[in-house]
């Protein structure tokens, strides 16, 4: 949207079947919305509502229905700026590229004998600058997931609702509108808290770029309130009661190994056999599956290295069965595969498909939730059995330092957890390298806990499960 001394203007690329004739359905064209007597062309254009197409007769404003050429303009208490038929031209091709040079060109130049919208020295669009700053900054600067997220975020829930704004026109009551809208077609507070964490990031950096005086997305009025809480972190009776409902079927190593460890998805499907040292009883998380894995991959060819510190675990008591039977059952699949004349893809994972190749991260966070739909136990996600290991020791143990090795935290996020945040010297001298021992001490305690608790009763829906029901639907379930 573009604010001048004349008409308040704003464009948007839509379905013309909503707005012009027939002919035109199913084809996307750049509308043009001039509002001479205030500034609500984008309440026209970006205000949800149903919208109908022109009569032959004509709008509201009993102009004429657009026929034939596109380049006709009109005259409502003053002229819109002309865009002439190659100009239309030029438009469509240019916003199919998504390039903002070529988006800009497309209008012309102000010594064109009939200049148009955006010739000349214009603030960027807010979706121009947006699109650009998460691929020059986001993409170099940030965690792949991290700017993944961000990309999502303002192709989904900010460009949408304020991508056609001049970046410097951009006002707070814009952004709050933004996420009253976002909230009324029934998404989570969370998800506009999430909108107003990276436009204000973005609108930061666009201030030091000296594009913008002011950040809009600092100065808004909603408050979102606590939004999504935290689920609970399942005791360790919910463990145990898990572990058993899991037994034989593909979620029993990511259950043990994100249960009773607090390993990361990545780190649970990028352990490799290499790594685990079954004669010692430890194993190395030194690595964790690449973000973003196609779906169909069969070889990984390269590991990502871990998101924080790397460690030594011990494989305890109640962990080592699980391990030998996944290294049995793997055993099994390469034999059986070989027999019938079918691939395998040894890469060496621990945690793999029936072929060998690699789970995907996201089939893990989308099933886990039906999984435990399915055993009638209370919602958690995948990652909260992180959060499950490390309340439980830290419960059990208090150690903070040992709990924060176990689950590979940085040290500064274990000095900042201890209050020591202020003196590194102090907790370096004090705690370099927690030994494999005092792992193991705490591991048992936690494990020790979970073996010896005696799980909650099944609801009778429950207890059917517990006949197989819901475990053979597991078992064998599409990776």
């Amino acid at each position: 949207m573009v604010r001048g001394g004349t008409p308040d203007l704003a464009w948007r690329l839509m379905d013309a079947q909503y707005w012009a004739s027939p002919r035109l359905a199913r084809r996307q064209r750049i509308f043009l919305v001039a509002d001479f007597g205030g500034r609500r062309s984008h309440e026209i254009l970006f205000k949800p509502r149903p919208m109908r197409p022109l009569s032959e007769a004509g709008g509201d404003c009993g102009l004429s229905s657009p026929e034939g050429d596109r380049g006709t303009f009109l005259e409502t208490g003053g002229r819109v700026p002309v865009t002439r038929p190659f100009q239309c031209f030029r438009m469509r091709a240019s916003a199919k590229d998504r390039t903002p040079e070529a988006f800009r060109n497309s209008f012309g130049l102000p010594t064109d004998p009939f200049p148009t919208l955006l010739a000349g020295g214009v603030a960027p669009f807010a979706f121009w600058y947006l699109n650009d700053w998460v691929e020059s900054y986001a993409r170099v600067n940030l965690r792949p997931s991290t700017y993944d997220g961000y990309k999502k975020t303002i192709a989904n829930y900010i460009n949408p609702y304020i991508g056609g704004v001049a970046l410097n026109q951009l006002t707070p009551a814009m952004v709050d509108k933004m996420f009253q809208q976002i909230i009324d077609k029934g998404l989570k507070p969370s998800t506009a808290a999430g909108a107003k964490r990276v436009l204000s990031v973005a609108l930061s950096h666009a201030r030091k770029y000296r594009y913008i005086e002011t950040n809009a997305a600092k100065d808004t009025l909603t408050k979102f309130g606590k939004g999504d809480k935290t689920p609970d972190p399942y005791t360790p009776e919910q463990v145990k009661l898990l572990m058993q409902r899991v037994e034989g079927t593909v979620w029993e190593m990511p259950v043990i190994l994100g249960g009773l460890y607090g390993m990361r998805r990545s780190e649970i499907l990028g352990l490799r056999w290499r790594n685990v040292d079954l004669e010692n009883n430890t194993f190395d998380v030194t690595e964790q599956l690449p973000f973003k894995v196609p779906p169909k991959t069969k070889v990984i060819e390269e590991m990502a290295p871990p998101k924080s510190n790397g460690r030594k675990l011990p494989i305890t008591e109640l962990a080592r069965p699980f391990f030998l039977k996944q290294f049995a059952m793997q055993e099994v699949q390469k034999e059986q595969a070989a027999k019938e004349g079918k691939p395998y893809y040894d890469n060496d994972l621990v945690v793999a498909k029936p072929d060998g190749a690699p789970i995907n991260a996201s089939w893990v966070s989308s099933q886990f939730g039906k999984l435990l739909e399915d055993l009638e136990m209370p919602h958690i996600r995948f990652h909260d059995l992180r959060h499950t290991a490390a309340t439980n020791m830290h419960q059990l143990t208090g150690d903070f330092y040992t709990v924060g090795e176990v689950l590979g935290h940085t040290l500064a996020g274990i000095g900042a957890s201890l209050g020591l945040s202020m003196n590194f010297e102090a907790v370096t001298a004090r705690y370099v390298d927690v030994r494999l021992e005092r792992k193991k001490e705490v591991l048992d305690a936690y494990h020790g806990a979970v073996e010896k608790a005696a799980p909650a009763q099944a609801k009778e829906a429950g207890a059917k499960t517990e006949k197989g029901t819901t475990k053979k639907k597991h078992k064998e379930m599409e990776l």
